[in-house]
């Protein structure tokens, strides 16, 4: 990929074999995933993927006469269809890339840059940096409270209420509910950290209509407002 440079991307979408394709956007130097869902990326898997594809370096080049000599080619290399299709936009242009077959021993793959004569013979690796589902490309953070500027903070269950809040100018919190008192600071600050660092297991569903009973939310052992 000649003048490649992964920072230069702004969109990439991956297209893998039998399933739908997953993009990610990138905007103000922020990563964010525009379908099949909209969601907050995961920077380093992408950036990763990016950073092979800038360094890529072929172990051969199958020129284009010895490809035209062979009437199934684009079979025989395993590009009708494709393991992966990438497609990567940047101000330089629109690229696509197409991974086909391994070869004969399995540790290389046949790789297509389209609109350029000949085929690629790259080491196999390159298939470890691709994501195999979209949860491979999704921010696994729970909540995201980096910049979050907020001066209210409510805790509930079905039986009680604990409310806080802030001067917006003042890092101090003030318990408000149930009584009026001053709140330990240090412990929510450390409450907030560890809330900042959960991080998702398992996708359980993105069906905007689940039944929310099913998993327990409705109504929800405890509920969190900020």
């Amino acid at each position: 990929l000649s003048d490649f440079k992964a920072d230069d991307v702004t969109s990439v979408q991956v297209t893998l074999a039998d399933q739908s394709g997953m993009r990610a956007e990138r905007s103000n130097r922020v990563w964010q995933l525009t379908h099949p869902i909209v969601y907050p990326a995961q920077v380093a898997s992408i950036e990763g993927l990016l950073d092979v594809l800038e360094h890529l370096t072929p172990a051969t080049i199958i020129p284009p006469n010895e490809i035209r000599q062979r009437p199934n080619a684009d079979a025989e290399f395993g590009f009708v269809n494709p393991q992966a299709t990438l497609t990567l936009l940047s101000g330089k242009g629109l690229r696509l890339l197409k991974i086909g077959a391994r070869t004969a021993p399995g540790d290389q793959v046949y790789v297509q840059v389209v609109g350029i004569e000949g085929v690629y013979v790259m080491d196999a690796d390159l298939l470890r940096a691709l994501p195999r589902k979209l949860d491979d490309w999704r921010d696994t953070g729970l909540i995201n409270l980096s910049g979050l500027l907020f001066d209210h903070l409510t805790v509930s269950n079905p039986t009680s209420v604990l409310e806080l809040q802030r001067d917006p100018t003042q890092p101090l919190w003030q318990l408000t509910r149930p009584v009026p008192a001053r709140a330990n600071n240090p412990r929510l600050r450390e409450s907030l950290q560890k809330l900042h660092a959960l991080r998702v297991t398992r996708f359980v569903t993105d069906d905007p209509n689940a039944e929310a009973d099913a998993f327990g939310l409705q109504p929800p052992g405890l509920e969190l407002t900020l």
